[in-house]
């Protein structure tokens, strides 16, 4: 399918602020109208820009930025979801029958960090417990041979995800931890 040109866009910030270069553009012989560069601030939020095109329905594009977490100190923070479906939820490890996560928790102390799972296998509940030490800048924490990376996000949820070697967020699903202490 080749693109339209000559189609006229505008791009809006509507959340955050971020800043465009260009507000306006219209599309080239490929069918793309480019807004050149966004740039956001440093503090954790949602940015949304929305692109108006004439005859069709706008479209949001957002991001959120988010913080290394640095040095948590002694904290804890229960797992409320994974990729978006929050907890209980089935998890596939091989089995026949998968295991079901009832709760995670991470209890951080100075540089060790704490893993505790809670799950049920075949109506057995079980308790995962691990002490794992972790670079207290960018938070890469391994433990049962997979790397995470732990971000704070704008609500001060922290995020884990597993690590991929060229850029953390691209890989894996995002758990969702909220602090509890």
């Amino acid at each position: 399918m080749d693109g339209v040109p000559g189609v006229p866009a505008t791009f809006t910030v509507v959340k955050g602020d971020g800043v465009l270069t260009r507000t306006a553009a219209t599309s080239d012989h490929g069918g793309f109208a480019r807004a050149g560069v966004w740039s956001i601030g440093a503090d954790p939020q949602e940015h949304v820009v929305r692109v108006t095109v004439p005859g069709l329905p706008d479209i949001d594009i957002s991001i959120e930025t988010v913080r290394d977490p640095g040095d948590l100190g002694t904290s804890t923070y229960a797992m409320v979801a994974s990729d978006g479906v929050p907890l209980p939820l089935p998890v596939d490890v091989g089995l026949a029958t998968p295991d079901t996560l009832l709760s995670a928790t991470l209890n951080f102390r100075g540089a060790q960090v704490e893993v505790l799972y809670a799950f049920r296998r075949e109506g057995v509940e079980l308790v995962d417990r691990r002490s794992v030490t972790y670079v207290k800048r960018g938070i890469r924490i391994s433990f049962s041979g997979l790397r995470v990376f732990a971000m704070v996000s704008a609500d001060g949820r922290l995020k884990l995800a597993s690590d991929d070697d060229d850029w953390p967020m691209l890989s894996g699903s995002w758990d969702d931890f909220v602090r509890v202490r």
